[in-house]
């Protein structure tokens, strides 16, 4: 039960609270909390996917002149994207080519 919890993502203090309280509500929140550092950690991981896609799917040599891979790092940065039409992202992963 311990390595499934841990495999989980619990941290051990979780996982004794949850193993030895008789109390509901207690549990409920520690599962609660985990659900959401998971979901956390799962949107990170999408975001960090959908990069690597932008980066594979560019037909720039220099992905540092393709404005729609900027706007991407920029956007997950949390800063301002540059603005339309410098450059273009040719080719998007799942895009058919022309």
């Amino acid at each position: 039960m311990i390595l499934l919890a841990k495999d989980g993502g619990f941290a051990l203090e979780d996982i004794r609270a949850m193993l030895t309280t008789a109390d509901v509500a207690e549990r409920r929140d520690v599962l609660l909390r985990q659900r959401a550092e998971l979901t956390r950690r799962i949107a990170e991981a999408q975001a960090s996917l959908n990069l690597i896609d932008n980066a594979l799917g560019c037909d720039h040599e220099d992905l540092a002149e393709c404005v729609h891979f900027q706007t991407v790092v920029a956007e997950r940065a949390g800063l301002t994207p540059p603005r339309p039409g410098a450059a273009r992202h040719q080719n998007p992963v799942g895009a058919e080519r022309a």
